[in-house]
């Protein structure tokens, strides 16, 4: 074998490892990148969930405040017109927040 025959063959083996190594780096490169992308719309997720919790319980808690307030309602139309006023005070007193 010929020098430059040994020359081409090292080039040829040279070549062969460029291009494992290019594909396994292509390889990886997608990887990484599905992973990035993975975690990225976990956390915009988390985000939009924890941005939406606090809604959720000022929600729940305007339904239960409006649920009260037309169950007094209708317990007030209940009470007889003469003990409506005193009744309304006395219900007054006892609602009020401290």
């Amino acid at each position: 074998m010929g020098l430059q025959a040994i020359l081409e063959a090292i080039h040829m083996t040279g070549e062969t490892q460029v291009r494992e190594i290019e594909a396994t780096t292509q390889a990886r490169v997608k990887e990484i990148l599905a992973e990035a992308r993975a975690k990225s719309k976990r956390t915009r997720e988390e985000a939009c969930a924890a941005a939406a919790a606090p809604a959720a319980v000022v929600r729940a808690r305007a339904l239960h405040e409006a649920r009260f307030e037309a169950l007094y309602v209708k317990l007030l139309a209940q009470i007889p017109q003469q003990r409506r006023r005193a009744s309304v005070h006395r219900n007054l007193l006892v609602l009020s927040p401290l």
